[in-house]
């Protein structure tokens, strides 16, 4: 498995990327939990679709009020271009469309890591190691075995809320009855390793 590749300059955009987008990037279909004196809770709480909003323009974005960390990092990105060297327009916006590419994949990554669970990501890993897929009995012992271990966290979580989780988290695909890794689970464990976090975590 080859270690994905993050630009520097990712590093340069991303906060103040952060600071203008305030909606998710990509909506994943989360668990909700509750923390509290007495542990966590899962939520039997379906949570809701992504609300819909107005694509924001060119325009919208440019007249935000730029606070100073913004005007910083702008300026930054501006020095950042001139040592890579592109001088043509296209070469630019090559350049920097190249960069929001892997700044949304590297913030998609970063939300699902957030939410997913470790028996779905050893899943992912056994998928991403078998080529001919999975069928869903042999999918559900993972399921199995995380709900023995948790049973307040799985007790209104089910098998399918489970699948539901990878398949519209576009982790893993579905045909005729097996399961198989996409590209973006796999990459999604490439990032992983290449920020080393490779550990068990529980669920």
């Amino acid at each position: 498995m080859n270690v994905f590749a993050w630009p520097i300059a990712v590093v340069i955009i991303a906060f103040g990327f952060m600071l203008l987008f305030r909606n998710p990037i990509i909506a994943f279909l989360g668990r909700v939990k509750e923390v509290g004196s007495g542990g966590i809770k899962a939520s039997s709480q379906e949570p809701q679709p992504p609300s819909e909003s107005k694509p924001t323009t060119a325009s919208d974005l440019l007249s935000v009020s730029t606070n100073p960390l913004v005007a910083e990092r702008e300026t930054a990105i501006e020095a950042d271009l001139k040592t890579r060297g592109p001088s043509e327009t296209a070469e630019v916006v090559r350049l920097l469309t190249r960069q929001l590419a892997v700044l949304q994949i590297s913030l998609a990554f970063e939300h699902l890591d957030n939410v997913i669970w470790g028996s779905q990501i050893e899943l992912l890993r056994i998928m991403n190691s078998t080529p001919a897929g999975l069928s869903e009995s042999e999918i559900r012992p993972f399921y199995d075995q995380a709900a023995g271990a948790y049973p307040d966290i799985y007790k209104n979580y089910t098998f399918e809320n489970y699948m539901h989780f990878l398949l519209e988290s576009i982790l893993i695909s579905e045909s005729v009855g097996r399961y198989y890794i996409v590209t973006f689970g796999h990459e999604y464990l490439v990032y992983l390793a290449s920020v080393g976090r490779t550990g068990w975590r529980p669920f």
